[in-house]
This record gives structure tokens, sequence and C-alpha cells, in this order.
């Protein structure tokens, strides 16, 4: 699958959209005091889960514009270390309350025209006019089947917006 999934649990804590408060950080402190734990991450979802979020990106590259279809997974600093993700270019997300940055796979920066991974760094994505980085690359995972071909993905940190807890 391209990520470690075992002694890792999984659940969802309740989220209000419209009225977002902070007590998934408040969970997650109470769970980092428990000697038993050892990482903790907040997340959207685990990297292979049922249902996904699609969103329209662009890229231009050379005067082309690129749109495609790219998955997107909200994750936080840990959440890379935790699914033990290889990171081959550049850098972790920073924590971030808001869309600052992405994080894609191979996969992704392929299908942007880059076969080295580290030569995509510091180039923007278009995302609901918002330009956004790429400031790091990760070894391609798979989110649905094994059989399934893999896509282009993005991550970010959006805290704010993170309505699991993994």
């Amino acid at each position: 699958m391209g990520f470690h999934k075992e002694a890792i649990i999984n659940f969802q804590v309740p989220y209000n959209y419209q009225h977002p408060d902070d007590k998934q950080f408040v969970l997650q402190q109470k769970l980092k005091a428990i000697s038993g734990i050892q990482q903790i991450s907040l997340a959207g979802s685990p990297p292979a889960n049922q249902g996904i979020n699609i969103s329209t990106m662009k890229f231009n590259k050379d005067g082309k514009e690129i749109e495609t279809s790219v998955e997107v997974k909200l994750a936080d600093t840990a959440y890379f270390g935790l699914y033990k993700m290889k990171m081959d270019a550049g850098r972790n997300l920073q924590q971030s309350d808001t869309l600052r940055e992405y994080v894609i796979n191979e996969t992704y920066a392929r299908f942007l025209g880059y076969k080295n991974p580290g030569d995509i760094i510091g180039q923007t994505i278009e995302r609901s006019r918002k330009k956004v980085p790429i400031v790091g690359v990760i070894a391609d995972i798979n989110t649905k089947s094994i059989h399934t071909p893999i896509q282009p993905l993005a991550f970010s940190c959006e805290a704010k917006n993170i309505p699991l807890f993994i």
C-alpha cells in the first residue's frame, strides 16, 4: 500500500463545519498524556479510505495550463511520520489553520511533467483561484485498492478544517 497501517487506531470526533470549535485539539492533548500512545495525528482521513475529496487544480508549465482532478487529503505535521510515508523531495507540511502549502505524490509530479521530484518544489498549484506552493513530494501510496491505478494526490494542513482524529 505504500504506508504503515499496523497498530494504528482511527476514529472520528464530532465536527460542526458551520460552528467549528477546538474540541479535537483538547482531545489530542488529553490523549498525548496517556503513556501507551506513541504518536497522534489529526487528519481528514487515513491514507486509504472509502470516501474521497476531489478538487480541480491548475498548473502552469512553460506557458501551458494543465488542469486535472486531484484527490485532496487534510493532514497535520505528524501524519507522514505516523504512517511512515517516504518523503522523496522537499519537506513536511508546516502547521497551519488555513491552506498554505501542498505535499503532492510522485504520480502528480510526473503528471505535471517532472521526472525528478525535487524539480517541482517551489512551483505553485492553483485551487479556487488561490496559488499554493508545493513544498514536498511523497512516494506514491495506494489510497484505494492495490488493483486501482494511483491517481494525483495532494496533502495540505488546514487545522481548523480537520474533522477526524487519527
